[in-house]
């Protein structure tokens, strides 16, 4: 009997264990046709994540080409690409006498190309890169624009009330007491604000004039009923942006870099001491070639330590590269969206940024920025000017195809032309748009 007992046992026990043994197996292939599938999966994974990606860049279908690729999004030097038009640019420079140009070309609603001339600083032989800053006079003034909207989106200025609420005292022209001023008439030049002699002569100084004081001169306006005559005015752009600065509760140069800039990777600054590498910073040279406004100087330079008196930085310091404030323009042609898809501004607030605010026949403007049909033939373009201390520059962007151009020089024989931009500007725009690289 025990015999039989230890036989059964045996013979159950090989049983069990084949069993176990069976089901091993057959988990084994359950678990390698899982992980088949799963690699399978894995594997198909990147192309969906790339169209992802894609989809991101291209922020608006509507209005930019349907399929910017990556490598179209990709800043390239222009002389990689473009080698004739390079050298019709090297040619233009030469011929205005510039000491330095740096270009960037906007296509497809993107930063595509960069052009870079000449020096940035002859003392230290520097040559101008991509990653070089010029202090790219009134430019700026688009910046404020961008920047009181910004406010007006947060809620904490409407550009149609009186600007002497934000500054807090009276701001009233002599002759129109009851005729109240407003940020958008300062953004649009007729707000009666002129550049006074007591203006030019303190705007270099932290320790000028007070602002109320400067506001309170008859001398400080024109004899224009606010809001009816277009003069174009750095002393209104100063106040625009003391009145966004007491909007604010912060410095305004602290607020543009941390609602425009940092969003979009942008390395500027309305103050030069606030760039991270002074040694992209360069040195502007007047139309002989002498240096006008050394690195050393503009690394000096401060604001006043009380919200809203400051009146000499704002309207013309901007200091940035060409390349990254085309990508400011690029928000502008995309409905408020940055290159990497982030809503810096809404769209209601570009269209009254880019929107005709005032036109009298020969100027046409919108908030800090003017139209003219004259830069490239064809073409209605959005464009600002700027000039200081040898600087000469100029943008011109079409929203039709959502193109553009930014030209910073230094150094150039230069003067307006008919279309309203400076002449070695307008020659560089023109030679894009008419080669292939704007296409």
């Amino acid at each position: 009997m025990d015999r039989d007992r230890s036989g059964f046992l045996k013979i159950a026990v090989a049983t069990v264990s084949v069993l176990l043994a069976v089901l091993l197996i057959v988990l084994a292939i359950v678990i390698i046709r899982e992980r088949s599938v799963q690699d399978e999966k894995e594997n198909a994974a990147p192309k969906n994540q790339t169209a992802v990606s894609l989809s991101d860049s291209v922020s608006s279908a509507e209005r930019l080409s349907e399929a910017a690729s990556e490598a179209e999004r990709t800043v390239i030097p222009m002389r990689e690409t473009e080698d004739d038009l390079r050298g019709n640019l090297d040619k233009i420079a030469k011929s205005y006498g510039a000491a330095a140009v740096q270009i960037a070309v906007i296509k497809n609603g993107a930063v595509a190309e960069y052009y870079n001339y000449g020096s940035a600083d002859k003392s230290g032989k520097k040559p101008v890169t991509a990653d070089t800053v010029f202090r790219a006079a009134s430019l700026s003034k688009l910046i404020d624009a961008m920047a009181v909207m910004k406010l007006s989106e947060e809620g904490r200025m409407d550009i149609d009330a009186d600007t002497g609420y934000y500054l807090g005292y009276r701001v009233r022209s002599p002759k129109y007491p009851d005729t109240v001023i407003t940020p958008r008439m300062l953004m649009t030049h007729t707000s009666g604000i002129v550049d006074s002699g007591t203006f030019l002569k303190s705007r270099n100084s932290t320790s000028s004039t007070p602002l109320k004081k400067l506001l309170s001169l008859s001398s400080s306006y024109s004899g224009n009923r606010p809001g009816k005559a277009h003069r174009y005015s750095n002393f209104g752009a100063a106040v625009l942006a003391a009145a966004a600065e007491k909007s604010a509760g912060t410095p305004f140069y602290e607020y543009t870099e941390n609602e425009l800039f940092q969003p979009l990777g942008i390395k500027g600054s309305f103050l030069a001491s606030r760039i991270a590498d002074p040694d992209t910073i360069a040195c502007l040279y007047d139309t002989g070639g002498r240096p006008s406004y050394s690195i050393q100087r503009q690394l000096r330079e401060k604001c006043a330590e009380e919200l809203g008196q400051t009146h000499h930085i704002y309207q013309g310091n901007i200091t940035i590269s060409a390349t990254d404030y085309a990508r400011l323009i690029c928000v502008l042609l995309d409905g408020g969206k940055g290159e990497n898809g982030q809503q810096v501004l809404s769209s209601d607030s570009v269209n009254e940024i880019l929107k005709v605010q005032y036109s009298d026949g020969g100027i046409r403007c919108g908030l800090c920025n003017f139209l003219s049909d004259g830069i490239v033939k064809g073409r209605t373009m959005h464009y600002h000017t700027g000039s200081n201390f040898g600087m000469y520059s100029s943008f011109a962007f079409d929203t039709d195809d959502a193109t553009g151009v930014v030209v910073l020089t230094s150094g150039a024989n230069a003067k307006k032309e008919r279309s309203g931009v400076y002449n070695i500007c307008g020659d560089m725009i023109r030679e894009i748009y008419q080669h292939s690289a704007i296409k």
